[in-house]
């Protein structure tokens, strides 16, 4: 089901809990979301927001050049590459009180199947191409060699997200 997250199709404070995860990223208005949000919530409501820092990505590769290039076109993936940069602020002037910010690491020095960076791989090969340059070919290159690198013991990723723990003033 797709929904808007800047209209919750719910009545002001009918919810005790509201949990977001990766999705204000990709939301142009994010000011706009995070009011719904708080709209929805009751008095001394808790949320949970958790978001990813797509800029602080960590690859390992052997052809930094074409890993860079892959890495800048996917930030056209999403509205806000760097969200958990600017987040606790938007969430207390959206009127919430920020109880705990915590990090997520994702780190994956395997290549495999059970790991984040392994199923991101082709959700990236195939949203690069036509992206600031980058092509079909290069794509497909870039995930060769990840798995190559798997093979070879020589794996490399890491990636934080971070989690924000809210509550609506009573």
């Amino acid at each position: 089901m797709k929904r808007d997250p800047t209209f919750a199709y719910a009545s002001d404070a009918s919810f005790d809990v509201a949990v977001s995860v990766q999705v204000y990223e990709y939301v142009a208005d994010v000011t706009k979301a995070l009011l719904e949000m708080y709209r929805v919530l009751r008095p001394g409501g808790r949320g949970v927001v958790v978001s990813t820092d797509w800029d602080a990505i960590a690859w390992h590769s052997w052809d930094k050049g074409r890993m860079r290039r892959v890495l800048d076109a996917f930030t056209e993936h999403c509205a806000f590459t760097a969200l958990p940069r600017t987040l606790a602020p938007r969430l207390e002037a959206a009127g919430f009180v920020l109880k705990e910010t915590r990090v997520i690491p994702q780190f994956n020095p395997i290549h495999d199947p059970d790991t984040y960076s392994y199923r991101i791989i082709p959700i990236i090969e195939s949203f690069v191409p036509g992206h600031k340059g980058v092509t079909a070919e290069e794509a497909v290159e870039w995930a060769r060699e990840l798995q190559w690198m798997g093979e070879r013991g020589e794996y490399f990723f890491s990636l934080d997200c971070y989690l924000h723990s809210i509550m609506k003033p009573e």
